[in-house]
């Protein structure tokens, strides 16, 4: 009966390499679109790009952030036609900084009732560019040379909205406690996965024609969801046009909460749980089953620890290398994880589970959550 016990944690481990598999083995289908996913460079042969393209960065308080990304889209090998900072009641000097790094800085108005802050600035953002391709980045974001040449391809040959889901950069021991976080959303979307599973959207870049953009509702039409990118990319869906999803990788980086513990537990607090409740069903079972082949790897190796039977000592230690490869697997398509958060994988687990219980206090019960100074109410 043990035995089988051992066999069902393999199982559970195995759904790991499943939901994190390499790009030959996944969906022959993402791989047949002419939408190129993780970032891969695809260009278009022989066409001349006669598009404009508008970035448009929402900020509220990043004049940090922006001297490096605004210093970043200049150095591109293509030019956006326009750079667009749309600041929503920053209290620091992001519309100095923005118009000093050369963007055109638009003061978004009040925030109205029933608006979340974000949409609000992309919206106002999305109505005064002049492009007919739209980017929307967030400004914690660090685009390659050569991403506006990449993105510009892929809008072109996509019908519908392009999402990317940037690479983390983690290069601080407090910030690897993100690695389950990351693990959750990338396995949650189906990005990484060889099963056909899907979700809407990833949140800090997307792209689309103004023209689906406008027909689609824009972000007027998602002012008030917390997790505007998924209901956005469920309104292409609903409009019969395509949500590609993409995984940065080398294309698209960012560091989300480098200024300390605070803005790392407000921030994947504020959103996880929700994530969770819109994560597509079949994912979330894969996840759920491949979590407790997690944990059942990790009870079973201390339990084997100080016993008499070295032969299940060094079953239950080959059942916890399989699952750091599960982890190692995950981590290397969604950020620069170091190799003691994929050894200690118990440990950042427990974390997640610990801040995402409380993420679900605040958004199912609570039913407000708190980011950059402002209190959201959860419809």
């Amino acid at each position: 009966m043990k035995l089988l016990h051992y066999v069902w944690d393999i199982c559970c481990l195995a759904v790991g390499f499943l939901l994190f598999c390499p790009l030959w083995l996944r969906d022959r289908r993402l791989r047949k679109q002419n939408v190129v996913h993780n970032g891969e460079s695809q260009r278009l042969d022989g066409k001349s790009i006669r598009s404009r393209i508008s970035v448009i960065i929402p900020a509220r308080n990043e004049a940090e952030n922006l001297q490096v990304l605004l210093q970043l889209l200049k150095n591109q090998t293509m030019q956006p036609n326009e750079l667009i900072v749309v600041d929503d009641g920053s209290e620091d000097g992001t519309s100095s900084t923005a118009a000093a790094c050369g963007a055109a800085v638009i003061i978004a108005p009040p925030l109205p009732p029933g608006w979340i802050g974000k949409s609000w600035a992309c919206w106002n953002g999305a109505l005064k560019a002049k492009g007919d391709l739209l980017l929307f980045l967030d400004a914690d974001t660090r685009p390659s040379s050569e991403f506006i040449e990449q993105m510009m391809s892929h809008i072109r040959q996509a019908e519908g909205l392009i999402t990317v889901q940037p690479s983390h950069a983690v290069p601080t021991s407090r910030e690897q406690w993100s690695a389950f976080f990351n693990l959750v959303i990338t396995a949650g979307s189906g990005a990484s996965s060889a099963i056909p599973i899907r979700s809407a959207g990833f949140g800090p870049c997307a792209a689309c024609s103004r023209d689906h953009y406008m027909a689609t509702g824009g972000h007027e039409a998602v002012r008030s969801d917390v997790l505007e990118h998924l209901q956005l990319g469920k309104r292409f869906k609903a409009n019969g046009l395509q949500s590609c999803l993409m995984l940065g990788k080398e294309s698209l980086q960012f560091r989300m909460y480098p200024k300390g513990w605070s803005s790392l537990i407000q921030g994947w607090s504020k959103s996880i749980g929700l994530g969770a409740g819109s994560t597509p069903i079949i994912a979330l079972l894969l996840v759920i089953i491949w979590f407790s082949g997690l944990a059942a790897a990790a009870i079973r190796l201390l339990s084997q620890i100080g016993g008499e039977s070295i032969g299940k000592l060094l079953l239950a230690a080959a059942i916890y290398a399989l699952a750091v490869a599960t982890v190692s697997r995950g981590l290397r398509e969604s950020g620069t994880f170091k190799w003691y958060t994929k050894l200690f994988y118990p440990v950042y687990m427990l974390f997640f589970i610990v801040l995402f219980s409380y993420s679900l206090i605040l958004s199912f019960i609570v039913r407000k959550v708190s980011w950059k100074g402002r209190q959201i109410n959860v419809p």
